[in-house]
């Protein structure tokens, strides 16, 4: 038995070849879309990281240079210091050795005469106290003196040993950020590459989309035989401002997936409404008349509005608006979620398309 089939069916078996053989690379596209897009991401979280650290490291290196100013700046000090404690030492050492000399150049005799001028015992005690006290007192100074160099010498020591440990420091953290400098610098690279490969990407999923319609577009135009008995797919053009289109690729996103003949099937709909008296004769009238799109009053729909529809949304909207249906939405005037209902339709893209409620 030979099967004839007619217009109607050649336009939609023609239409099925052409999805299937656009939807494979399609879906290639769009895996690598979204591969490029998470190394877009991974990156990006990358350079955040970086400039963080980099940020971090920039803080403990102003610390550090603050730290190595004040040492310097205690180091100065402390040479002061320790010149004035060597001066002081060799001054009294200088007093010392004049008194000594003086006592071994006058001999022992002037102090043994010293002693017996004394008038009294108590004199006499006092007298050789007096020479005792000097030799201590210069002792006890120039040991006092010593002590005193000493300590400024080993506190200039610790300083300088503190300010060479900074310095060390401060070398690490700018070998540190030159490291992180070079990786900044290569992440920011690789962002720039893949940005570029998803513009190319992107472009190219463009270039498809649009062939997918030019497609569905082609397989919609009636061959003007007379064979087919289903009604023409496509009708005359509407008038609309730049604005009705905004708003309509707006809802055809909200309500469908992004597949060309998903969004078209929506978009008959709305216009099948418009091109009947029960509803409003205006796309924007039946986009917002009460309770029937719910995207318009849950908030999606001012979301996809602020942000802007995606080019294959605003494209199927246009082709709508000039005329373009899709055959098999063409006498249907509501759908609601296949997976929501259990009304006898069609099925397109997860919408189930009927005539009534």
């Amino acid at each position: 038995m030979t099967f004839r089939l007619t217009r109607g069916g050649q336009i939609i078996i023609s239409l099925i070849c052409a999805l299937v053989l656009l939807s494979s690379p399609l879906t290639a596209l769009a895996d690598d879309i979204a591969t490029v897009e998470r190394s877009i991401q991974e990156r990006q979280n990358q350079l955040s990281e970086i400039e963080q650290e980099l940020a971090e490291l920039s803080d403990e290196i102003t610390i550090t240079e603050q730290q190595i100013e004040t040492t310097t700046s205690a180091i100065y000090r402390t040479t002061e210091e320790l010149a004035e404690a060597k001066a002081g030492r060799e001054q009294q050492y200088e007093d010392m050795r004049t008194r000594i000399r003086f006592v071994y150049e006058a001999g022992s005799t002037s102090l043994i005469e010293l002693l017996f001028t004394a008038e009294s015992m108590v004199d006499f005690l006092n007298k050789a106290d007096f020479i005792q006290a000097v030799s201590n007192y210069d002792r006890d100074m120039l040991l006092e003196l010593q002590a005193a160099h000493d300590a400024v010498e080993s506190s200039q020591k610790d300083l300088e040993n503190q300010q060479a440990a900074l310095i060390e420091i401060q070398d690490n953290l700018e070998a540190q950020q030159e490291q992180l400098n070079a990786r900044a610098a290569e992440t920011s690279t690789d962002l720039d590459a893949f940005r570029e490969q998803l513009a190319e990407l992107r472009a190219e999923e463009a270039r498809q989309q649009q062939a997918a319609a030019d497609a569905v577009r082609a397989s919609q135009t009636p061959r003007g035989d007379g064979s087919d008995a289903s009604p023409p797919a496509n009708r005359p053009p509407v008038n609309a401002t730049a604005n009705d289109l905004l708003i309509f690729a707006a809802i055809l996103e909200a309500e469908a997936f992004q597949n060309y003949n998903y969004l078209l099937a929506v978009a008959t709909v709305i216009m099948n409404r418009v091109a009947d008296p029960r509803f409003p004769n205006t796309v924007n009238g039946v986009i917002f008349q009460p309770g029937q799109f719910s995207p318009t009053w849950t908030g999606r729909f001012n979301t996809i509005l602020n942000r802007g529809p995606t080019a294959l949304s605003r494209q199927v909207a246009a082709d709508a608006l000039n005329g373009a249906r899709h055959p098999a939405a063409l006498n249907y005037f509501f759908f609601l979620s296949a997976a929501s209902t259990n009304r006898q339709g069609t099925n397109i893209g997860g919408n189930l398309f009927f005539r009534s409620w």
